[in-house]
């Protein structure tokens, strides 16, 4: 990095330059010569020497600087960067475009774009520094964003390795012509080796990036290359140099130089204009997002603590308030914590994070999720959604959340057309199937149901929900020993869910055999880790027949707000006592019924 230049340092102009009449007279101006954000161009200059010059009063908003100074800054960077191996030949822009973007700059900036051109035409390719031409997407213009590969040799990194993947697939995938697939889908093949083209045809993406991370100290370099899935070769590679001060101007230009690459347009969002993530914080945020992404109730308390740390840093810090609404989130409906204690706390969070930013797509679809699963205000929810979707289309758990509201309040047909959009940006992912298969038990098509359960674990015969699901559709099938079988492989895979004793508890309930159920729902109490829901104890003794019990405990789980009330409208297990005055009143209160 060069160090910070004199001009910098110096608050009055040098008087050389007073004479001249062209200068930019902004940071807006500077950035916008550059094609940048402003909170680029001032990290550049605060790291790299960017020529600019302050007004004698000194006020950090006040400053210049001179066309021709920039061109030669731009360069000698350009001299020390390392060219981009194009190992594909990219089409070549038109040349009366190209031609009339490079006559309308100074010489330093043509001498600069002849070297670039040189290097690439040597090695079979062209790039332009900005996108002048139509998109060139390759296939269905798809991408997917694999996980970064840890080479750093200390496994305490992988939070930065996974933490590149996931911010580069929020960038690639922000308000632009790109579709890239979710990341529960791509990290699948985290640790696994497998062809491009295979992994291109299971996730339905006509290209990959791939990367890797190494360290030496404090100075990091990222590898980064995009594959087309085709044919498996190469469309561009780089390296680059940076250090964990600087991680996020080093992704900020990853995503400018595949924008350029592929010919699209500049991403509005970067991590750089994300107002108040300095450094420090924004490693804590990507602790926050390692062990968020891990999923346990200790996990997520840990990404707690480290969101709040990286706010504590910087107050206004949104995507750290998104974090930190996530995990709240993440404990409340998993029944990992009571709900009422945690999810105001979550739609809190998820309020300051679109006071900091509006366009936060993610953040409504927290709040969209909490109207539903706590308020229970339904139009309030779908208001929120309807938003998210608006904002962050290729969103998967929008979609995915939006399709599960529609599909409890009965609004099938609808549901399925959510949950086909999920499916299409999460191709792989473990949950959506089962969801399918549960708005078929909904519907009544139990065989479909079980098709696509069946389906899901011929891929992969360890994955839990699907077994959870196929237990469901036995169960109301009065296929109690199949129901069995597959509550227990969800009980055992799943880690010991207590949902799975649960509905273990009801097979037993619905065979006459009380005294087993009884029993499973004593270990249920027992193996609670803070919290157990009410709906879970409702659930078995409506199995049972026993009306009373299951009445009151629907009015504990009311009492604390359980999520698991979102399906009192069509779950199956309450099939004898919908119509009655009592249970209907519980759908007034729940909001499922005015």
């Amino acid at each position: 990095m060069s160090s910070t230049s004199q001009d910098q340092m110096d608050p009055k102009p040098d008087p050389a330059f007073r004479g001249r009449k062209e200068r930019l007279q902004s940071w807006k101006e500077i950035a916008s010569y550059f094609e940048r954000d402003v909170r680029t161009v001032q990290l550049w200059e605060a790291k790299e020497g960017l020529p600019v010059h302050r007004q004698e009063h000194s006020a950090r908003a006040s400053v210049y600087a001179y066309p021709d100074e920039l061109d030669g800054w731009f360069e000698k960077r350009a001299r020390r960067s390392r060219p981009m191996s194009m190992v594909e030949p990219a089409s070549p822009a038109p040349a009366p475009s190209g031609a009339s973007w490079i006559a309308s700059r100074g010489p330093a900036w043509k001498m600069t774009l002849a070297m670039v051109a040189a290097a690439l035409v040597a090695a079979g390719g062209w790039l332009t520094w900005r996108a002048t031409h139509p998109s060139g997407l390759p296939g269905n213009g798809t991408l997917a964003v694999l996980p970064f590969l840890n080479l750093t040799g200390d496994t305490g990194m992988e939070y930065l390795s996974e933490g590149l993947s996931d911010e580069l697939t929020t960038l690639l995938a922000s308000d632009r012509p790109l579709r890239v697939v979710a990341r529960t889908s791509a990290f699948e093949f985290k640790g696994k080796s497998e062809d491009v083209r295979a992994i291109g045809k299971q996730l339905n993406a006509a290209m990959l990036l791939e990367g890797s991370l190494e360290a030496r100290g404090d100075q990091l370099r990222i590898n980064v290359q995009l594959v087309r899935t085709s044919d498996g070769n190469h469309l561009w590679s780089q390296i680059y140099d940076t250090n964990r001060a600087n991680t996020s101007a080093a992704e900020d230009s990853i995503v400018h130089d595949i924008a350029a690459v592929l010919k699209l347009p500049p991403a509005k969002e970067t991590l750089a204009n994300d107002t108040g993530a300095g450094e420090e914080a924004h490693e804590l945020y990507l602790q926050g997002e390692y062990w968020w992404n891990q999923r346990s109730p200790s996990d997520e308390w840990k990404a707690i603590g480290y969101f709040n740390q990286a706010i504590d840093l910087e107050p206004v810090y949104a995507r750290a308030y998104l974090g930190l609404a996530e995990a709240y989130v993440v404990l409340g409906v998993n029944n990992q914590a009571p709900p009422d204690e945690v999810l105001p706390k979550a739609s809190a969070a998820a309020e300051n994070a679109l006071q900091i930013d509006a366009g936060l797509g993610e953040a409504h679809t927290i709040l969209a999720h909490i109207r539903f699963t706590y308020d229970w205000d339904y139009p309030g929810a779908e208001s929120e959604f309807r938003r998210a979707i608006d904002t962050t289309p290729d969103f998967a758990p929008a979609r995915h959340w939006y399709g599960l509201m529609l599909m409890y309040q009965g609004r099938f047909g609808e549901a399925e057309q959510e949950i086909g959009h999920a499916e299409e940006l999460d191709p792989l992912s473990p949950i959506l199937p089962a969801l399918r298969s549960r708005l078929d038990l909904y519907a009544g098509k139990y065989d479909a149901g079980i098709e696509i359960c069946r389906d899901a674990l011929r891929g992969n015969t360890d994955l839990a929900m699907p077994h959870y699901a196929l237990g469901q559709i036995y169960l109301y099938q009065n296929q109690f020993h199949q129901a069995l079988d597959e509550f227990e492989k969800y009980y055992e895979l799943s880690g010991h869910d207590p949902d799975g004793l649960t509905n273990l508890a009801m097979v037993y309930a619905h065979m006459g055999n009380r005294a087993k159920a009884m029993e499973l729902l004593g270990q249920i109490e027992d193996s609670r880790t803070g919290y157990s829901s009410a709906y879970n104890y409702a659930l078995v003794y409506a199995a049972l027949g026993d009306k009373e019990s299951t009445y009151e405990f629907l009015d504990k789980a009311i009492a604390e707000r359980s999520p698991a009330l979102i399906q009192l409208l069509v779950d199956p297990a309450f099939a004898s006592i919908r119509s009655e005055a009592r249970f209907q009143e519980m759908l007034r209160r729940t909001g499922h019924v005015k």
